[in-house]
């Protein structure tokens, strides 16, 4: 049996319709332009670094790549998360102990063996 909760009714993400008195095309939220914002200024830092480097046309390198990137964090889902919180539960599991019962952490100890092996020759 689940019990609902309704915490995420209160989280009413901002959208902004325009800026100023020029209307957007779209309305964007304002996680988006966090993404759009922080992509650019990625692609302006490392743009001389090898795979941005190869790219020479300023329209896809300085567009194109930030609002794909925007779209892709704020769009897609992977098994119901965000990509960016899918990573940090990836990253979690793979250092975590595998090793566990009741959800406690098993402590494998070290099991020397000390018996005499008998090699038989034919």
């Amino acid at each position: 049996m689940k019990i609902k909760a309704y915490t995420n009714i209160w989280r009413i993400e901002g959208i902004l319709y325009s800026i100023y008195d020029v209307e957007l095309p779209l309305p964007v939220t304002y996680t988006q332009i966090g993404y759009g914002l922080s992509s650019l200024l990625f692609t302006i830092m490392f743009g001389d670094i090898f795979p941005l480097s190869l790219i020479t046309n300023y329209f896809i390198k300085y567009f194109v790549i930030p609002v794909a990137f925007t779209w892709f964090m704020s769009k897609k889902t992977f098994d119901g998360k965000k990509p960016y919180k899918f990573l940090i539960s990836w990253v979690k599991y793979k250092f975590r102990n595998k090793f566990t019962t009741k959800s406690r952490d098993i402590k494998l100890k070290n099991i020397v063996v000390d018996y005499e092996i008998t090699v038989l020759n034919n």
